[in-house]
């Protein structure tokens, strides 16, 4: 029809637009655009025109020139269109990424409309996801468009999430749960609440939340591994681990499942597979800082340096929560980077994070630089946190001896020893103490226990620091002789300084009263050498 009348009437742009508008609603953007350029071409001034083809430029993705026409809209100051078109520009600048060019559109619509609820959820969106964060801007922004309109479930989820951005915990549910209330479908805000829940360590809370949603939507992958993450914390990992696979059955890219899954196995010491979970997840998002900080965990758990420092250094980048600190703290304190590690763990404390680890850990940094009464404070403070905390009864009696304090000191290695008679490491320990407090039958009897149980805890062990350990502290002199000569080479690569120390001294060494204290020093660095319990403690 449309192009009969063009037949008579070639010139006339008005038919053009009605051709390029049917054009549209049959979906046929592209001879849309050229309608519209003809019916331009004829007059460049049919505003309705321009702003047509700017939409079909937008929905084919020709966002610049899509920009280009609002543009063309605004220089003809046009007061009918210039509050649309400031807010259209904006939407594809914020598209683009280019916030700040946005907000500008964004003010222009507001000088115009002071009520424009849409430029005062754009601007929010852009408060909540710039960098740094501007989170109270956020709120502001996103509770002016509650007060406009009280009818959208985005404007009260939105304000929600930056509340919970602020750490405004429990305003948030509040919103979240009208988002909710809006559209009964709408299980993400109920999601979000139950994170919320668990957030604050309300388990049950949070877990009435997920089987809500698992009652309406039994597939729900999102609540299902939500689901999982409690079990996880409530140490029931095989559960956890049946619930974060019937997530991954419905959506194979769920990251918590794909994050769950390789905390499952860490937790199992499965390392390898945990970390082969950790680059699923990093695969999909290739930003998700915990899988970074949980894998840099893993490879520090097994003795790996390579690609640690990079994990730890990216993931604090993109997420400067505690946890992360920690596993930095942690990295610096293996390395032997004590000022460095202190930094880390007293940042920790002040975001706090003032559990057991963190302070043994302080304490742990803080015996490393020689300064053992204020290592002591911390290392107190994670015993009375936690109570029996066996590897802190260690440390203490460590930093005890160091100070001079051996009775003291062989109480705690008693202590440890007695309450983890499994644990070599710590009996090591004790069998140290009592040979230099003059107990050498004592120490010959545990000796013999300890080789007993060495076969079941190669894991936790330096094959050769074990026997130059154990030759160090029996009557074997010539043995002792020949392991210290034997592995005095592989020492200097696989061990650090004080290990090679050791084994060259006992090398040359005959008498074996002066065992003791080679020992001593080396097996003082029992809590920096072999982390693996401790590591597999922290995860989240």
């Amino acid at each position: 029809m449309f192009d009969e009348i063009l037949k008579k009437y070639p010139y006339n742009d008005d038919v053009l637009f009605k051709k390029g508008i049917c054009q549209v609603e049959l979906d046929k953007k592209e001879d849309a655009i050229k309608s519209f350029d003809e019916a331009l071409n004829i007059n460049p001034d049919n505003v309705e025109c321009l702003y047509q083809k700017g939409s079909c430029l937008d929905i084919l993705g020709k966002k610049d020139d899509a920009i280009d026409c609002y543009n063309k809209i605004l220089e003809k100051n046009d007061e009918k269109n210039l509050e649309e078109c400031h807010l259209l520009k904006g939407q594809l600048l914020l598209d683009q990424k280019k916030f700040e060019d946005a907000k500008k559109e964004f003010d222009e619509v507001i000088k115009l409309n002071p009520n424009n609820d849409k430029a005062y959820f754009f601007k929010g969106y852009i408060n909540a996801n710039s960098e740094p964060r501007e989170g109270q801007e956020a709120i502001n922004n996103f509770s002016k468009c509650v007060s406009f309109d009280n009818t959208d479930k985005l404007y009260y989820y939105n304000l929600g999430m930056a509340l919970i951005d602020e750490n405004y915990l429990e305003q948030s549910i509040t919103y979240l749960y009208k988002a909710y209330e809006l559209d009964p479908t709408f299980y993400k805000a109920l999601l979000k609440i139950g994170e919320v829940f668990f957030k604050q360590q309300k388990y049950d809370e949070a877990l009435a939340y997920f089987n809500e949603i698992l009652k309406a939507d039994p597939n729900n992958d999102s609540a299902l591994a939500k689901k999982g993450d409690i079990l996880f914390m409530n140490n029931n990992i095989q559960e956890a681990m049946n619930l974060y696979q019937n997530a991954l059955d419905n959506n194979e890219n769920n990251e918590d499942a794909l994050l769950g899954m390789g905390l499952c196995k860490h937790k199992m010491n499965e390392l390898d597979e945990a970390i082969n979970y950790y680059d699923k997840v990093l695969k999909v998002n290739d930003e998700n800082a915990n899988a970074m900080y949980n894998k840099a965990v893993a490879l520090i758990a097994k003795g790996e340096k390579r690609g640690v420092n990079d994990l730890l250094k990216k993931a604090k980048k993109l997420d400067d929560s505690s946890y992360i600190l920690y596993a930095c703290g942690l990295n610096n304190l293996k390395d032997k980077k004590y000022d460095s590690a202190n930094e880390m763990f007293d940042s920790c404390i002040q975001k706090d994070l003032k559990t057991p680890e963190v302070y043994l850990s302080k304490g742990q940094a803080l015996y490393g630089n020689g300064e053992y009464e204020e290592a002591l404070k911390y290392i107190d403070q994670a015993i009375q946190a936690k109570g029996e905390y066996y590897n802190a009864w260690n440390t203490r009696a460590n930093t005890l001896d160091k100070l001079g304090k051996k009775d003291e000191a062989l109480s705690w290695y008693k202590a440890a020893g007695d309450s983890k008679p499994d644990n070599a490491l710590y009996l090591i320990n004790y069998c140290v103490a009592l040979l230099e407090n003059g107990y050498n039958e004592q120490c010959k009897q545990l000796l013999a226990y300890v080789e007993s149980i060495y076969q079941s805890q190669k894991n936790l062990f330096n094959e050769q620091e074990f026997y130059l350990t154990y030759s160090m502290k029996t009557d074997e002199h010539k043995r002792g002789k020949c392991v210290g000569r034997q592995f005095v080479t592989d020492l200097d690569v696989a061990l650090d300084d004080t290990s090679i120390s050791a084994g060259r001294t006992l090398s040359v060494t005959v008498d074996g009263e002066s065992y003791g204290p080679y020992a001593k020093a080396r097996i003082i660095q029992v809590p920096f050498t072999f982390p693996v319990a401790h590591f597999l403690s922290l995860i989240k």
